[in-house]
């Protein structure tokens, strides 16, 4: 088995009723898998196992599960020499990222490239 590293999207309906928008998640997975297949299915199942629930639903804010999960990266994880960068053999890190209106969603559901603004709050 390697360890893999897989960015997984989750996109919860935003805003008003009469607006269409949608919040995306990433899901940072850190995991075991017998290759790059696997380990994609196995971070999508844990991502929905995670955000399907309903204590998990309520403390992130949304009334209803994600009505979309995609994968954006799949990667080979890389130890640093000496320990530079330990971590669990498991790791789940989960991070708002951006609002999309209705045309950027079905574009991403597409495999097209959508823009983001990409910004830092500090420079060391």
């Amino acid at each position: 088995m390697m360890r893999y590293v897989v960015h997984v999207i989750a996109a919860f309906a935003a805003g008003r009723p009469d607006t269409k928008s949608f919040d995306i998640w990433e899901i940072g997975l850190r995991l075991a898998a017998d290759g790059p297949g696997d380990a994609l299915e196995h971070a999508v199942s844990r991502s929905r196992a995670i955000l399907d629930d309903a204590d998990n639903l309520q403390a992130l804010g949304y009334p209803a599960k994600p009505t979309f999960y995609g994968v954006k990266s799949v990667y080979s994880d890389v130890d640093l020499p000496r320990g530079k960068a330990d971590h669990d053999s498991e790791c789940v890190m989960l991070t708002k990222t951006v609002t999309f209106d209705e045309e950027q969603m079905e574009r991403v559901k597409s495999f097209d490239a959508v823009l983001i603004p990409f910004s830092i709050m500090f420079a060391g």
